[in-house]
């Protein structure tokens, strides 16, 4: 008896469809990804005030002129500390934005992995002694440990850092067509 094989198309929607259950998790993953760009937008930031205000003869950027108070000399070494403090700051945000990112990254693969290999282990006890003895048992544990990876691939590690990706491009190309 021949067994149909879905087409790779039917097995994509299934696993998109096993992320339904962790759509808060999916969801918080893809917003600390998509924070992610704002942060490399700032990178430049701090570089274009000290050659623009600190060597060249540019007034200081207005989005600082309300923070720091009127006394603050408006060039030189007061423009390069807080150049320097955006540099750290920045810094500072990205690596936590990072962290908090692949922690919950993790935390939502690992359950996505634990759920799909759930599922396939109830579907292997269903299945029947002699499709066992077709098979081999080995074939079940591999799919079990190993395939059922591809749920946590897709999501977490495919389709979430795609979007950021996106969003990071549309961002980039909208910063320099605003310059």
């Amino acid at each position: 008896m021949a067994v149909r094989r879905p087409s790779n198309w039917q097995i994509c929607t299934r696993l998109l469809a096993d992320g339904r259950r962790h759509i808060p998790h999916l969801c918080g993953v893809l917003f600390l990804n998509l924070l992610s760009a704002p942060l490399e937008l700032l990178i430049p930031l701090p570089l274009a005030m000290v050659v623009n205000s600190a060597a060249g003869a540019e007034p200081f950027p207005a989005f600082l002129q309300g923070i720091l108070s009127d006394a603050t000399p408006r060039s030189g070494v007061p423009v390069l500390a807080v150049a320097v403090g955006l540099v750290v700051l920045t810094a500072l945000l990205m690596q936590l934005q990072k962290l908090s990112s692949s922690v919950l990254a993790a935390y939502t693969g690992e359950r996505l992995l634990l759920d799909f290999r759930s599922r396939l282990f109830r579907h292997v006890q269903r299945l029947s002694l002699s499709y066992h003895d077709e098979r081999g048992t080995a074939d079940a544990n591999y799919r079990i440990q190993w395939d059922a990876a591809s749920s946590q691939w897709l999501w977490v590690y495919g389709v979430i850092p795609l979007a950021g990706s996106a969003f990071l491009l549309v961002s980039m190309i909208y910063v320099i067509a605003r310059i």
